[in-house]
């Protein structure tokens, strides 16, 4: 389950309230269909419905006797962990509510209060909770994709012209084809991270190849720096012990989570080297390093040339939505409100109930595991977003 933090609960703390409403849904959610059965049981749950125009979703983990819950919330995320069975309660709110005023437990009981109310609707009438959810679910809320080009301001071009890639092409071809290095020594590794250095971080050329990387690198050379500069055996000795393991000399550009790497390895009695970056945000520089790279017959191989040349031609896809790493769709249609037709939403998670399932209405089941179901007292409805036709009713 994707970003499960409360790997394991640790001891919770006893809430009967809240483990009570938790106990409810999860009597619900066991009459439901997962989508995922393996080593842990998983179920899309029902979104929560924050405000009028913010609905966020819900996934339910269960592993061994632990029911883990999931809010994405934008940018950031609660989870809730639950020992099944008991009034144990551990709620994960550290980087969960860092905007606005929402109060972790406060939102849990009311998330549940909803999540109750729509998997007893949806076994009830399940063709038309659908209908429902797919007529009222606000389109800002919701996840697709989109060809980058598209999400482009009008008159913005690629960072990478078709001539560009034709020429980039052919340097790599040059690096495939070019003969392994006999020997490699710590000098000809900093002339080689130089002709890197030249080619996108213009501020180092005036620069010895040695004082570029010493300026750019990361610091944890694992030993590299104190090998004897033009001896080739020490270098090999070296590079095939464990004493640079956990460090990173080949981080020739540092970044906090992921840097630019050209690090060598053996291959047929020589050496060649690999060229990566950490993140799309340096494809532009990693470009240019690589045609200088290439154009020079240094034998490397891009790794993520494919994905990263898509990405400077416009070519491939990006995600549209309100999560982390995502195009918001207000973002998208201030800078090219046409192009918003041409998303490609993710279908609306579909909660099935299993064929037994239906049952009349909403109740309590006991914590012996047994499933039946009293009635349950009546909920407010919490602010369901109209869609343009003005309805105002959520599913």
């Amino acid at each position: 389950m994707r970003g499960v933090t409360l790997a394991c609960m640790r001891h919770g703390t006893a809430n009967p309230k809240l483990a009570a409403r938790v106990r409810r849904v999860f009597a619900l959610l066991q009459r439901f269909e997962p989508f995922e059965v393996g080593a842990d049981t998983q179920w899309h749950g029902p979104h929560f419905v924050a405000s009028r125009r913010e609905w966020w979703p819900a996934r339910f983990l269960l592993y061994r006797d632990e029911l883990y819950v999931t809010l994405e919330l934008g940018w950031s995320r609660s989870q809730l962990a639950w020992r099944v069975g008991t009034d144990a309660v551990e709620i994960d709110g550290s980087d969960s509510f860092t905007s606005g005023s929402r109060e972790p437990e406060s939102t849990w009981h009311e998330a549940m209060k909803q999540f109750e109310r729509r998997l007893a609707s949806a076994l009830r009438d399940p063709e038309r909770y659908a209908r429902r959810l797919e007529r009222d679910f606000p389109i800002g809320s919701r996840r697709g994709l989109l060809v980058r080009a598209r999400s482009w301001p009008k008159g913005m071009r690629a960072w990478l012209s078709a001539k560009g890639e034709e020429r980039l092409r052919a340097a790599l071809d040059r690096a495939e084809r070019a003969p392994s290095l006999p020997e490699l020594a710590p000098r000809r590794y900093f002339e080689i991270a130089a002709i890197a250095y030249d080619a996108a971080v213009p501020k180092l050329r005036r620069l010895a190849p040695l004082d570029k990387y010493l300026k750019a690198a990361d610091k944890r050379d694992g030993g590299l720096l104190a090998l004897p500069t033009d001896d080739s055996e020490a270098f090999a000795r070296w590079f095939r012990s464990p004493a640079w393991s956990g460090t990173h000399p080949w981080e020739i550009v540092y970044s906090m989570f992921d840097g630019v790497v050209l690090g060598p390895w053996e291959r047929d009695g020589g050496w060649r080297f690999g060229l990566s970056a950490g993140h799309l945000g340096q494809a532009e520089a990693v470009a240019k390093m690589a045609r200088a790279l290439g154009e020079q017959g240094v034998p490397f191989e891009w790794h993520q040339a494919e994905e990263m040349i898509a990405a400077l031609r416009g070519r491939d896809e990006i995600e549209i939505g309100p999560f982390s790493m995502q195009l918001s769709l207000a973002e998208l249609r201030r800078q090219n409100r046409a192009a918003v037709k041409d998303v490609r939403w993710d279908p609306l998670p579909v909660l099935k109930p299993r064929r037994e399932a239906v049952i009349p209405r909403v109740g309590r089941a006991r914590p012996t595991g047994d499933l039946s179901l009293a009635p349950a007292p009546r909920t407010r409805r919490l602010h369901a977003p109209p869609r343009t036709h003005g309805r105002s009713k959520s599913p």
